[in-house]
């Protein structure tokens, strides 16, 4: 039999008024079920306790007098069939052979008050139970709540709730991997100038400790391990913080922005890290796998034709991490992306880095029309790189994942419908073992219990075992599904993010030209990886942090190309007096330390006239300037604009161009050559007058006649 006991808080009298003009309807009373246990009734010939809590809800402002009830509703045998009834509840067949009601239960709804109902059954193989395991199926529970004044009822709630049952068939298990995560967004870039870590706030001290989203997590690996071998996807770099901060001391940005405070996670950080060691020590099928470093969200990355790496940014890091783990160094060769969607290349690229197997959803590896909700969740997936097993999550099962562990959501009120949805593929094929994906929330806080109910109750049943992602791609007989297909489901890093990440990238192998080995360490070495923590997926959900903290490292490569400038003249006017002068430029570096520069002139758009020997690397000093020659030659009279500039020695530019005027009063070769031609013609014209001149003075002058005498009259 049924036995029921209701729970009504108090009320006051106030609260009890009646207010009898509002029509009753369906939707008067809010009826929810709160929890069913056990999730799945065991296969046994002795009556075992089955409960289930309901949540009511009085919407009215009157008093109601409810009745409630429950029935076992038709058998649920396919995933259609499922599909239908959480789709749409319906009561119970009135001709069901094994109908199980129960007698209506009276309470009183005060106005807008709550209560609980608890309903205490029994269930076994034999039929002498309240409920008999009489199938191999999903039983659907059936509940109303009807309200009754005077001789006219009215149903004012219904909901369902769902329980395994195998009572004639014990299936071959469901093969479960879960994947849980143990991420978090980066809360450090760079190192300060001195080296020491320096964390963008102390957040991470609080993830840890009690009661922290990461302590919560962590919680629920301990409580399941040993019963359910996991999958845990961890960012190395999340355990190089944590390293961090347990030994070394760690200064954390001050929140007026000024300057720096002590952290304060060092003993949190300290027993978490040891907490994870002890887990992995004494269940060892627990699997490890990391994702890239600091988690980037790879597919913006590449669909913006921008690289990343899978390992850590330097050794010192691979030791802080191998040490804080026991000794061990997970591999990375399984892909978890954002969305659980990626491109073809992309997952080329990733495969390109190690990558084995990668967890996507169903609709980025749809299949055909052939394939069964019981088909395994392994497929190949071909890429240019090489072949790669993709785990396919179903999304139906990843519905219901959320509604339990989200916080806010139902919680282990939709715990049936999940459990429904994984052991419907042994009610559908008893005697044939299936593979299922099953992924927490990227980035949930769970309940610690609810979530461990959660994974042993999908993972740890007569029905099902679990198998981590790792050994089930080389245990598991995958599935063809056909090409892979990109879904764009998540908003993907902010374009200013991109564009500052695209920056850095172009400009520090250029920068470094500029430095000994040992100043390109110091001061470029940190960036790269900065840059990728800027790109982590755990920022997809604070865009500004991410546009923020990328623009600080960009703003860093400008003051470094800003360090070393060209000085203006007070005079930016040069008079060449010769052919082949010397133009004085100034060169100052405001940088700490020495740099390699290259100087370079040109006439401003090109006009002929002008041209500057190539000038050979010059070394400024920390804090100094310097005055460099540059050869020029000049070809004409006149003024000519000059443009100066300074660059890497690889050729990026440094500071701004400078503008000077170069006035040339040699004549030049071709200037020569005239003047001398025109010499020339001029002497040859003078030499021809002497010539001419000397030639008549030599010539005999005939006799001059003397006039005939004239008399005077």
């Amino acid at each position: 039999m049924l036995a029921l006991t209701v729970v009504v808080p108090p009320a006051t009298p106030a609260t009890a008024a009646p207010g009898m003009s509002a029509k009753l309807t369906a939707h008067s009373v809010t009826m929810t079920v709160a929890d069913v246990s056990p999730n799945t009734p065991s296969a046994s010939h002795t009556r075992q306790r089955l409960t289930v809590v309901l949540s009511l809800r009085n919407n009215t402002k009157r008093v109601l007098q409810i009745q409630v009830a429950a029935d076992r509703g038709d058998p649920i045998g396919s995933q259609a069939a499922l599909d239908s009834a959480l789709a749409k509840p319906r009561a119970p067949s009135a001709d069901l052979v094994a109908h199980v009601a129960t007698k209506p239960f009276p309470i009183t709804l005060l106005p807008a008050a709550d209560a609980d109902v608890v309903f205490r059954t029994t269930t076994d193989i034999p039929r002498d139970a309240a409920i008999c395991l009489c199938h191999d199926a999903i039983y659907p529970l059936y509940f109303t709540a009807t309200a009754i004044s005077g001789a006219t009822s009215t149903v004012v709630a219904a909901t369902q709730t769902y329980v395994p049952v195998f009572g004639k068939t014990t299936p071959k298990p469901v093969l479960v991997s879960w994947v849980w995560p143990l991420l978090d967004r980066p809360h450090r870039l760079t190192e300060s100038a001195t080296g020491r870590p320096v964390f963008l706030d102390d957040d991470l001290a609080t993830e840890v400790a009690a009661g922290g989203r990461l302590d919560n997590l962590l919680q629920v690996v301990e409580r399941v391990a040993g019963k359910v071998r996991m999958t845990l996807v961890v960012d190395p770099d999340l355990i190089d913080e944590l390293a961090v901060m347990s030994d070394q001391p760690y200064v954390v940005a001050s929140p007026s922005g000024r300057g720096t405070v002590p952290g304060t996670g060092a003993a949190a950080a300290t027993a978490w890290l040891q907490r994870l060691r002890t887990a992995l020590d004494e269940h060892p099928g627990t699997e490890l796998d990391f994702t890239p470093f600091a988690d980037p969200d790879v597919e913006s990355l590449h669909e913006n034709g921008l690289s990343w790496t899978a390992s850590l940014p330097s050794q010192a890091a691979l030791a802080r991490v191998t040490s804080a783990l026991g000794a061990r160094t997970p591999p990375h060769d399984i892909a978890w992306p954002v969305g659980e969607t990626l491109s073809a290349g992309t997952l080329a690229e990733l495969v390109r880095q190690g990558t084995r197997t990668v967890v996507v959803g169903e609709a980025s590896l749809p299949g055909n029309d052939n394939l069964r909700s019981t088909t395994n969740a392994l497929s190949p997936v071909r890429t240019r790189a090489g072949a790669v097993r993709a785990a396919v999550t179903s999304s139906t099962i990843q519905k219901y994942v959320t509604g339990v562990l989200e916080p806010g959501a139902p919680g282990v009120g939709e715990l049936p419908q999940l459990v429904s949805e994984v052991a419907i593929r042994a009610v559908q094929s008893l005697h044939d073992s299936h593979f299922v994906v099953i992924t927490g929330p990227r980035y949930v806080n769970p309940d610690p219990p609810t979530a461990a109910r959660a994974i042993l109750a999908t993972a740890d049943t007569f029905w099902s075992r679990s198998l981590p992602l790792r050994a089930a791609s080389t245990t598991v007989s995958p599935v063809e599904r056909g090409p892979l297909r990109a879904q764009h489901n998540h908003p993907g890093l902010p374009a200013d993010t991109v564009n500052s990440i695209a920056y850095i990238k172009r400009s520090v192998p250029a920068i470094a030209s500029m430095f000994t080995p040992a100043d390109a360490s110091a001061l470029l070495g940190p960036l790269p990886a900065a840059a990728q923590r800027a790109a982590s997926s755990g920022l997809l959900g604070d865009p500004g942090l991410s546009i923020a903290e990328s623009a600080k490292l960009a703003a860093g490569i400008k003051r470094l190309l800003n360090g070393v400038s060209l000085v203006k003249p007070a005079n930016g006017t040069y008079t060449l007096t010769a052919s082949d002068s010397s133009v004085p430029i100034t060169i100052k570096n405001t940088l700490g330390v020495e740099t390699h520069v290259r100087i370079s002139a040109h006439a401003e758009n090109g006009l002929p006239g002008f041209t500057a020997d190539s000038v050979p690397a010059r070394r400024i000093a920390a804090g100094s300037t310097q005055q460099v020659n540059i050869p020029t030659h000049i070809v004409r009279t006149g003024r000519i604009q000059v443009v100066v500039l300074l660059s890497t020695p690889a050729g990026m530019p440094l500071g701004n161009e400078l503008a000077l005027t170069v006035r040339g009063t040699a004549l030049g070769t071709v200037g020569v050559a005239i003047t001398t031609a025109a010499g020339v013609v001029l002497v040859v014209a003078l030499l021809l007058r002497t010539i001419g001149y000397l030639r008549r003075r030599n010539t005999p002058r005939p006799p001059v006649r003397e006039p005939d005498d004239v008399t005077a009259s």
